[in-house]
Parts: C-alpha cells; structure tokens; sequence
C-alpha cells in the first residue's frame, strides 16, 4: 500500500514538472554586446531563424535596456536554429544548436575604412589576386584599398 502512494506521488511530481522541462527547452535567453564598443547594445531588433526548412523567421524580438532578450519557441532545443541581430542594415547571427538555452551575440559599427573592418572581422589570411588585394574573413571576401 505505501509503494502505491510513494509511486502515486511521483508520477503526479513528474506530470506537474514536465511542463515546466518543455518550456524551459522551448526558451533561448540573451545579450547583444556591441564588440566595438564593448557595452551592452540595446534597442536592436532580433529575428529566431528556423535553419530546417528553408530558412524561416519564426519570431521576432528586441534587446532590451542592457542588451537582454528572449525567445520562446517549441523548436528551440529540438532543432537547429539561429539568433539574427540586424544593425544598421548590417545582419549579425550567432547560430543555436539544439540543446542550447543561452546566445551571445556581437555586433559591431560599420566602418568605410576596409583595413579597420578587416581587423574587427578576424580577418587574418590574406591572398594576392592580380591587380588587388582580398582579405577572407569569416568565410568571405572583403576588398581591400590597393596600394599604389
């Protein structure tokens, strides 16, 4: 009879705190940092990307005070998705696999001097081309001003 009730308990125990194990697998928190100035970047917009599927926006939200944001999603945790912060015109993404409930994301300032983009974009690896320079960084090309 005791081994009923103690069995009883946890099965109630569990079914009260499964909701709360979905939600929280549902849920991303996080910060947008401005990586030029090294402050908390607020007031920029934000967009949850489903990766599978075509690439589809499926929220959308905005930093607050200190740089602080939220996504609830059901596909959060199960799938692979990505956090875009879009400033001035320029998109940013910090990818979020599945199983991950915190994001960082950094942004940083334009800039028209393409040496100085170059430097904040880990730009390391450089590559002569005829008649110009192109600086890889991240996985991209960026032109560099030719030296005359």
């Amino acid at each position: 009879m005791k081994r009923t009730y103690t069995t009883r308990l946890a099965l109630l125990g569990a079914l009260v705190l499964a909701p709360l194990a979905i939600a929280e697998a549902g849920t991303v928190r996080g910060t947008v940092t401005n990586g030029t100035t090294g402050k908390a970047a607020a007031g920029i917009e934000l967009i949850l990307i489903q990766l599978q599927g075509g690439m589809q926006e499926v929220a959308h939200s905005k930093s607050g005070a200190q740089g602080e944001f939220t996504f609830d999603h059901p596909g959060l945790g199960a799938q692979p998705m990505l956090v875009r912060a879009v400033y001035h015109g320029i998109n940013f993404n910090h990818a979020v696999p599945p199983g991950t409930t915190t994001a960082q994301v950094d942004i940083y300032e334009p800039s028209k001097d393409l040496k100085i983009s170059a430097k904040r974009c880990g730009a390391d690896r450089r590559r002569r081309i005829p008649n110009r320079e192109q600086v890889y960084a991240a996985g991209s090309l960026l032109p560099e001003r030719r030296r005359f």
